[in-house]
Formats: structure tokens, C-alpha cells, sequence
């Protein structure tokens, strides 16, 4: 029997791969959420996945789901282990809203950057994914021409 964790790379593998329709893709996590129902390893895992594939066939409305599974699992544990998936994914569907090049109007009206952001620097120091956090959060800084500042955190 397939483990949780090869179970979802293989997921992620075929669904890029085979570029798997959003359909498809919400089919294939319903099934693995029955199946690892209160399996803590799958619980800390499918989200950054959904946020993978998502991301990479630029399904919107995936990432707006994943984001959504995610503030839920943020609200319900005090510990920092979801927020750079939640981060990530936030700044995903930013990066889909706002292709580049970005005008300097749109990116002051749009939120999502700032709301990315904001999750990252939410993160421990301690945490694994915290130097990820700190270059994210140095890129929408680059982005905003706040070079300065995204230097330091490089």
C-alpha cells in the first residue's frame, strides 16, 4: 500500500504532468480527504500540494479553495505551521490576478500581495520554511519598489 506522503507526490506529479482540469483535481482531493480522514501527516500536506498543482496549471479557483482550507486550519491550531502554505497560496493567486509586469496602479489596489505578506511575516524564525518566508516576502517588496528593504531580507 502506497504511503500518504508518495500517494500525494504522485498526485502532484501526474496532475501537472497530464495537466489535470480543476475538475479533476477537486474529484481527486475528495476521494484522499475521505480516505486520510484525521491523518495528521495528510492534514499537513494537501494544502501545500493543492497550492503546487494550482499554481503551476494556474487554476484560480483551486487556490481560492486551498486558501480557504487553510485560514480554517490557521483558525483552529495557535501554532505557526500552516502560515507559509497560507502565505504561499495567497501570493499564487496574486501572481494569477496580476501577471507581470505590474503597473505600480494595480498593485496598490490590489490587496493580495500585502495580505501574502502579512502571513509571512506571521512565521517564526524557528519554523523550516521561515527562510522561504523572509525571500517571499523580500520579492513583493521588490515588487513595490521598496528595493532597499528587500535587500536587507535577501
Amino acid at each position: 500500500m502506497q504511503s500518504c506522503l508518495a500517494e500525494l507526490r504522485s498526485l502532484e506529479e501526474h496532475a501537472i504532468s497530464s495537466k489535470m482540469s480543476e475538475q479533476e483535481l477537486f474529484q481527486f482531493i475528495g476521494a484522499l480527504d475521505k480516505k486520510y480522514k484525521g491523518n495528521i501527516e495528510y492534514e499537513l500536506n494537501i494544502n501545500g500540494i493543492i497550492c503546487n498543482v494550482a499554481s503551476s496549471l494556474r487554476h484560480l479557483k483551486a487556490l481560492t479553495y486551498a486558501a480557504r482550507r487553510l485560514n480554517s486550519a490557521v483558525a483552529s491550531d495557535e501554532s505557526d505551521k500552516y502560515l507559509y502554505d497560507l502565505g504561499n497560496t495567497i501570493l499564487c493567486i496574486a501572481e494569477i490576478e496580476m501577471p507581470y509586469p505590474h503597473s505600480i496602479t494595480d498593485l496598490l489596489s490590489s490587496s493580495r500581495f500585502n495580505e501574502a505578506r502579512s502571513w509571512f511575516e506571521r512565521i517564526n524564525e524557528t519554523h523550516e520554511y521561515y527562510p522561504c518566508a523572509i525571500t517571499n516576502t523580500a520579492n513583493i517588496l521588490e515588487k513595490y519598489g521598496r528595493n532597499l528593504e528587500a535587500i536587507y531580507l535577501y
